[in-house]
């Protein structure tokens, strides 16, 4: 079987072209080239993805490649959620970045370590210091996986919002793959054994089903529900083994990138 390119898009943030010599149920070519990260619309009805993902009011054509670009699309994409009068926690807050981006009749509180917040809080050591139901929107992006205790601040975003909670997590497993492809070897950033105690990585290993899963059966125990889960960038990279060909990477955990989810209270 000759190569074969895989279809592209805006959407592709990895692409790789792998075909079948005649009569050979290995590889026998593999090229791979890759492109910037872009939002997926793979929500939509349709989807080959639907089961793990779920439409709804949220979209941007923003892109993301560094915290300053995704502090843009999060303001973007959840606008509605950060409109005049909402009480907003950002959890993981960092620098405060997303403060900038908010209109000043949003009252905003950020939390994190760094001592630019406005609340130091240790999230694997204490409980959120704020009553049950305080803020319209909570927004945890690319937090949870960095705590030994994710699931009981998971809980915690619950208690603490009203109406909304925005929480991203990364899709390692889709890492590995476009790390493998791109002739890394497979390391990926926050994860492996390093020769000094990191200062921070990953502590949890898991795909963008996981990730769904998850978020949907944790928000219900705490009377959410699923708003959206839409991933964060589409994995074109494809491998065909056997005869007949199978593609071995056509898998959620590998196509879907990061699990950008809302969950709102239900009535």
């Amino acid at each position: 079987m000759p190569p074969r390119s895989a279809p592209d898009d805006s959407g592709a943030i990895s692409l790789s072209t792998v075909a079948l010599a005649p009569g050979d149920p290995g590889i026998a070519d593999a090229r791979c080239r890759h492109s910037a990260s872009a939002p997926l619309k793979t929500g939509r009805e349709g989807s080959p993805y639907s089961r793990w993902l779920k439409p709804g009011p949220y979209f941007t054509e923003a892109t993301y490649t560094d915290r300053a670009s995704k502090t843009r699309y999060i303001a973007e994409k959840y606008a509605p959620l950060f409109a005049e009068g909402r009480r907003v926690l950002d959890v993981g807050c960092d620098r405060k970045q997303l403060r900038a981006m908010l209109t000043r009749a949003v009252e905003y509180v950020g939390i994190d370590l760094n001592p630019h917040a406005d609340r130091i809080v240790d999230l694997d050591r204490e409980p959120l210091p704020f009553a049950d139901d305080s803020f319209e929107t909570v927004v945890c992006c690319d937090v949870l996986e960095h705590l030994a205790r994710c699931h009981e601040v998971f809980d915690e975003l619950c208690r603490v919002s009203r109406d909304r909670v925005i929480v991203s997590l990364p899709n390692a497993v889709q890492d590995v793959v476009a790390s493998l492809l791109s002739g890394q070897g497979g390391r990926v950033k926050h994860y492996g054994l390093s020769v000094e105690p990191p200062s921070d990585r990953h502590r949890w290993f898991f795909g963008f089903e996981d990730a769904a899963e998850f978020l949907t059966r944790r928000a219900e125990r705490h009377g959410f529900e699923v708003e959206q889960i839409d991933a964060g960038g589409l994995s074109r990279a494809y491998w065909l083994v056997g005869q007949p060909p199978r593609d071995v990477l056509d898998h959620p955990n590998i196509r879907l990138g990061t699990c950008w989810c809302v969950i709102r209270k239900s009535a």
